[in-house]
């Protein structure tokens, strides 16, 4: 994991195995392998998934980190652009909907493209990771934001 900005006073790296803490960081945005995750002034983490990519439990795992890094304490929002994914194996389905959000986050917006391969990808992921935060599929990333801050 790269750390491309940061802002405030809290926060962890990956060092290694594990996260540790890493002294005044507290949001900002990092790059993983597949992915850039940003905190945004908002409250929102914003995923963007790489274009083109299939996404393996390798990348979910990384991604899933990425975001409990600049999670604050408070529960945020989180908004997943998979608009450009090739493809989401099972497995890594499978692991983000096993996390369940873990009270990081009080709701999750996933934004495709408007395509019906899109849509597919979409709610095949909503049916198969059941959240326990409102969760909702947008093909337009303004209505994803307002849908978002409703909660």
């Amino acid at each position: 994991i790269y750390i491309i900005k940061t802002v405030g006073s809290h926060g962890y790296a990956r060092k290694s195995a594990g996260l540790h803490p890493l002294e005044g960081v507290r949001g900002g945005m990092i790059r993983t392998k597949s992915a850039t995750v940003v905190l945004r002034q908002d409250g929102i983490v914003h995923v963007t998934i790489d274009k083109g990519l299939t996404q393996t439990l390798e990348h979910a795992q990384e991604n899933y980190g990425a975001c409990l890094i600049l999670v604050s304490k408070a529960p945020l929002l989180l908004l997943v652009d998979i608009s450009g994914v090739h493809t989401l194996e099972a497995e890594a389905r499978h692991y983000y909907g096993s996390q369940s959000m873990k009270g990081e986050f009080r709701a999750f917006a996933l934004l495709t493209n408007a395509s019906a391969l899109g849509t597919a990808i979409g709610n095949i992921y909503l049916a198969i990771a059941k959240h326990s935060v409102p969760t909702k599929l947008h093909t337009n990333e303004e209505d994803a934001i307002q849908w978002l801050k409703k909660h």
